[in-house]
């Protein structure tokens, strides 16, 4: 099939247009009236999203207010996949031994994460995943690498208490896992953090790195952080951005036309330099 040509939505046969949709609607599901209603209400909407016909194929109640709807229909719409924006990763994928070569031979010392999931997010699973030992999709997390120290600060963090954490360590860089999005909780989680590291820091603060389901990896300038990671995210993966980002290549310290962008704000050879002292 052309990658570059234009495609329909596929639901029995080729070219269809078919499609299936979820969605929540604030009406109750209870006696046989208010069920008709409920279901009239996901068909109008369905037909103002360009479902056309459009069917209910299952309804049920959430409680006594709301009604869980699955809608399948067609649509007419074109995706021109010589339109679609795809963004290429800035870095190779390395292999956990060349990891630890380059952050031993170029540093000197190890590369220290702090990590944590900020505000009233409880969900570990995510940064868990990435830092502990025990890792992800057969991928062991960055406690696993030699050269990289690792501090999981847990769940629940609050944005002033991981500033000073990250004071204290010295860290190089601070990875933050957000799962909870109600009201976009995630996105001022984020920019909160990235001003108080900013305010607290100045110019010489630690890389900043935030994943999490929700995120769009493109809004990470627009968030103040360094590089937002979407789902699917491997432990291997952040390791080598890492590296990439705050590890001069071998034999480059970072004064040769070529070197990795030194990330905004990253840790400067002066702030090296009171680590050693």
């Amino acid at each position: 099939m052309s990658l570059t040509g234009i495609v329909r939505p596929y639901g029995d046969t080729t070219g269809d247009g078919r499609v299936q949709l979820s969605f929540t609607l604030p009406v109750p599901f209870g006696n046989e009236s208010e069920r008709a209603l409920a279901e009239g209400a996901a068909l109008q909407l369905a037909a103002k999203m360009g479902l056309d016909p459009a069917m209910v194929v299952h309804a049920k109640g959430m409680g006594p207010d709301f009604t869980f709807f699955i809608v399948y229909g067609r649509v007419s719409h074109l995706v021109d996949l010589s339109a679609v924006t795809v963004a290429e990763r800035e870095f190779p994928v390395l292999p956990a031994a060349e990891v630890n070569l380059r952050i031993r031979s170029a540093l000197g010392r190890k590369l220290v994460v702090v990590g944590a999931c900020i505000g009233t997010d409880a969900h570990t699973v995510g940064i868990d995943a990435i830092l502990n030992v025990k890792g992800h999709a057969g991928e062991k997390g960055l406690e696993y690498y030699r050269e990289i120290r690792v501090v999981n600060m847990g769940s629940q963090v609050g944005v002033a208490d991981l500033v000073v954490r990250a004071a204290a360590e010295h860290a190089d860089a601070i990875l933050v896992s957000q799962v909870v999005t109600q009201r976009d909780a995630h996105l001022s989680n984020t920019r909160e953090m990235a001003a108080a590291f900013g305010a607290g820091f100045n110019s010489r603060r630690p890389l900043l790195v935030v994943g999490g389901p929700r995120f769009d990896p493109t809004m990470a300038h627009d968030l103040g952080v360094d590089k937002i990671f979407g789902r699917g995210t491997t432990p291997r993966e952040v390791a080598s951005y890492l590296v990439y980002a705050l590890v001069p290549p071998q034999g480059d310290q970072g004064g040769k036309k070529g070197s990795p962008p030194q990330a905004k704000g990253s840790p400067s050879e002066a702030s090296k330099a009171g680590r050693a002292a």
